[in-house]
């Protein structure tokens, strides 16, 4: 049977339109069917009523509960009143399933490394040894929080991440940390077949330093002078008026998952504490409370190496160290990927060796090993530990964790400056390149330990009453006496030596002014 021709253009008219309806409704169902938000249960009413949230004219939080982590359930609250949006993704990717909420490279890349690095194993072997009961709890009433916010604004929570549990907001460290550490340079160059990297941190000075050279003008040290933070505490003995005082004046990007969140966070346990937080943070990451305050800068130590494994051409899972042949670790995982209509199932392998993480590339399996490799949550119970700390002896043993492993960081209280180049310095065997790619055939280039917090560089009390830093080498902290001495550190640290425009005009300013006002 023949068609008319005016039912054939009927029928190429109508077929495209079902379709259309049919993906549309299908679509339509896959999101009606989804979970719904978490229950409103009667302990999170009853924990929501013990929580007071006041906005000042600025609309800064200030929070307050009897126990801290009702304090930690009204930060949450509070951001998810600020961009609830933003702290559903940030759960998404800390979980390694950002391509259910966000169809994109970026999304599956990082979700490929959130298996990659072991996020999720690390969390669970570590949550309940590297974090106290009540860092935990802590944790458990920010995640309540967020809860709550879901049950009461059913609209607004995609369903498929709730529960929040206390883990998901602590495996928020071993995620974030190795990408400070600039671990991501390596990884996208390995995956992307690009020139490898001699290190991120030599890479960075490199390039500032012939931005500024080759510059016909002024505006490429202009805009290096915006970029990065600065940290000035100034003593007694150098104020006009006998105060103490503290700058915190850290540089982030205006949005996102690594934008400054001002808070004020009040409990009856003596939590008391202002400044900024990541959205996600459960807890303050610097600023002050009624006894001492403290700030951060980045630091660029040689935090992570590369290694080139020597693998069996008959096996690439075997690999040679030391005269012995060792077999990589293997898996197999599945990245979720939301194209819409359905979800895509993206599988792989991904490899462990004694260094770390191990990619196999068709230029051969290249490992990588970060500071703070496996034990990355105590960063959030040493974050916490100071925000509770009453005076210096309690702030500095918080410090002695040594659970972040970086940042300058520069202290301040009545009677106390004090700056410590803060990191977990591998301590390594001399005799290589650490900045190039290592052999990964020896053990001597596997590095275990790190420099006690006692033998980092730092800077208390010094004659000149000043401390200064604006990612800037820890040797020119302050004026005259009291700078740590460089001879005294391995060059193997890849502590920076270098001086910038914000550095050197804050010791020629305040170095100059013997009555600071």
């Amino acid at each position: 049977m023949r068609l008319s021709a005016s039912r054939r253009w009927r029928l190429a008219l109508l077929l495209p339109l079902g379709l259309a309806l049919f993906l549309g409704a299908w679509y339509g169902l896959r999101r009606a069917l989804r979970p719904g938000p978490p229950p409103l249960t009667s302990e999170l009413n009853a924990q929501a009523a013990r929580v007071v949230i006041t906005r000042d004219e600025f609309g800064v939080p200030h929070i307050h509960g009897p126990s801290d982590a009702d304090a930690a359930f009204g930060l949450a609250y509070a951001q998810a009143e600020d961009n609830f949006p933003l702290l559903q993704t940030i759960i998404a990717a800390t979980r390694g399933q950002l391509a259910r909420r966000i169809l994109s490279k970026d999304a599956i890349a990082n979700d490929v490394y959130v298996r990659l690095v072991g996020v999720w194993p690390e969390t669970e072997a570590q949550y309940e040894i590297a974090l106290s009961p009540e860092a935990r709890a802590v944790l458990e009433g920010y995640a309540n929080g967020l809860n709550y916010y879901a049950a009461t604004h059913p609209d607004e929570a995609d369903g498929r991440f709730f529960l929040v549990r206390g883990q998901d907001l602590a495996a928020g460290f071993p995620h974030k940390v190795p990408l400070f550490q600039g671990l991501d340079k390596a990884l996208k160059a390995i995956l992307n077949d690009e020139p490898l990297p001699v290190g991120a941190q030599l890479q960075a000075q490199v390039a500032l330093a012939g931005e500024m050279r080759e510059s016909p003008n002024n505006a490429a040290l202009f805009s290096a002078s915006l970029i990065g933070s600065n940290a000035h505490a100034v003593a007694r003995s150098r104020s006009a008026d006998g105060v103490v005082r503290l700058n915190i004046n850290s540089h982030q990007p205006w949005e996102g998952p690594v934008a400054w969140y001002q808070a004020h966070v009040t409990s009856d346990e003596g939590w008391n504490m202002m400044g900024g937080t990541f959205p996600g943070g459960a807890v303050i990451f610097h600023g002050h409370n009624e006894y001492l305050g403290w700030a951060h800068t980045v630091n660029n130590p040689d935090l992570w190496d590369l290694y080139k494994l020597q693998t069996d051409p008959a096996n690439p899972l075997r690999y040679r160290v030391d005269g012995e042949w060792l077999t990589l670790d293997e898996r197999s995982e599945s990245v979720a990927i939301d194209v819409g209509l359905f979800e895509l199932p993206y599988s792989r392998k991904y490899y462990t060796s004694i260094f770390g993480p191990a990619l196999v590339t068709d230029k051969g399996v290249y490992a990588l090993r970060y500071a703070g490799i496996g034990q990355l949550m105590r960063a959030f119970e040493q974050w916490y530990r100071m925000n509770k700390a009453h005076n210096f002896t309690e702030w500095r043993a918080a410090m002695q964790l040594q659970g972040l492993p970086m940042f300058n960081t520069v202290y301040a209280d009545a009677n106390t400056i004090y700056y410590v180049y803060n990191g977990l310095l591998p301590r390594r065997t001399p005799g290589y390149d650490y900045l190039a790619v290592l052999p990964g055939d020896t053990r001597r280039t596997l590095w275990t330990d790190y420099l006690r917090y006692e033998e980092l560089p730092q800077v208390l009390n010094p004659p000149s009453g000043l401390i200064q830093n604006c990612n800037t080498t820890p040797f020119q902290t302050t004026i005259g006496a009291g700078n740590p001495d460089p001879a005294r550190f391995a060059p193997e640290l890849g502590i920076e030596t270098r001086m910038n425009n914000r550095g050197l005009r804050s010791l020629a300013l305040f170095g100059g002014d013997a009555n600071i006002t």
